[in-house]
């Protein structure tokens, strides 16, 4: 298979002996979102401009806050505050406009508010990384679906891997059902589902021995694969766990 730049990754990913392939791709390159975000990005102004706009989940707050660039960490707040008390200004001018003025409505004011409200949430439920984020994964899916139908051996690779977190599980299937035609579209369904309730039968199997752990009428009993079991379970129907 020949190598490309978006190639390299995919098969980087799938040689990984892990529960889902695109896990293991897509916690790399958040873990290089964060750096980047606290590093590189802060001379580059597109950049700092999404970031003052969107700014960051939790989660991702709590990424950038923990990396050892304090300064980085604390101007990329900085200027995302300064962003939100200009929008909180100009919301609040909004709603003190509508209740001045002869030909007010009388539900101006509860307009202008749900308003706000409705700015509010944008911003909470917005994340400059979880966005990238998106579009990393859009894109890795749609070249794993066209690796899939046009190199023999990426296929083998997709066919002896271990399947994928529930999550990635949906977004691949979908990803299918939008890229592919046909009978090659019914192939690879097919193939997906195969493999998935495959590997989340084996996990089970290993979970069910797990538990009889603890169960004395088992404690002496040596469960192949058991160790590790509720990790491998847990990251199956949830993601990856973080270290």
């Amino acid at each position: 298979m020949k190598e490309t730049i978006y190639t390299i990754p995919i098969n980087d990913a799938f040689d990984k002996d892990c529960e889902c392939a695109i896990c293991a791709f897509m916690k790399e390159e958040e873990k290089k979102l964060i750096e980047y975000t606290v590093g590189a990005s802060m001379m580059e102004p597109d950049v700092r401009a999404v970031t003052n706009e969107k700014g960051f989940c939790n989660k991702h707050f709590c990424d950038i806050y923990n990396t050892p660039n304090k300064l980085s960490c604390a101007l990329v707040t900085q200027t995302h505050m300064e962003e939100i008390i200009k929008n909180l200004k100009s919301g609040a001018m909004d709603i003190s406009k509508s209740e001045k003025g002869f030909f007010k409505k009388k539900d101006g004011f509860d307009t202008a508010v749900k308003a706000e409200i409705g700015r509010l949430d944008t911003l909470n439920s917005s994340c400059a990384i979880c966005s990238r984020l998106d579009d990393i994964l859009d894109k890795f899916l749609k070249n794993l679906v066209y690796l899939y139908e046009t190199e023999p051996e990426f296929k083998q690779k997709f066919l002896n891997s271990k399947g994928f977190c529930v999550l990635h599980f949906e977004k691949l299937l979908k990803s299918a059902a939008n890229n592919l035609k046909g009978d090659k579209k019914d192939e690879f369904i097919q193939n997906l589902y195969k493999i998935e309730i495959s590997h989340l039968e084996r996990n089970l199997g290993d979970l069910e021995n797990f538990i009889k752990k603890f169960d004395h009428r088992y404690i002496n009993t040596e469960f192949e694969n058991s160790r590790d079991a509720l990790i491998r379970s847990a990251q199956k129907i949830a993601g990856y766990f973080e270290d």
